[in-house]
């Protein structure tokens, strides 16, 4: 979970970085398909709280990198990311 994470903030820094013209170019330097690159951006705006509960390894069992996928995109309220997670402050 922890690489998805970092991958979508490095996709996302590459959209902003004005050295690509659009998410088709930025696949093929990540090695993944364009729309691959679409779902890990998303990453990018997740709450840091549940980053940094990932990243402590403290979170619930049904917490993994296939349900990340699955809920692409997230909610966008913080506080709503938690409740799907299930990761209380």
């Amino acid at each position: 979970m922890v690489s998805l994470i970092f991958k979508g903030h490095e996709c996302f820094e590459h959209s902003i970085s004005g050295n690509y013209d659009s998410l088709n170019a930025i696949a093929p330097e990540e090695k993944v398909g364009s729309s691959y690159v679409t779902q890990l951006i998303h990453f990018a705006f997740m709450d840091p709280f549940i980053f940094q509960r990932i990243l402590k390894e403290d979170y619930c069992e049904e917490l993994n990198a296939n349900r990340l996928m699955r809920t692409v995109p997230p909610p966008a309220a913080w506080s709503e990311q938690r409740a799907l997670f299930g990761i209380e402050r």
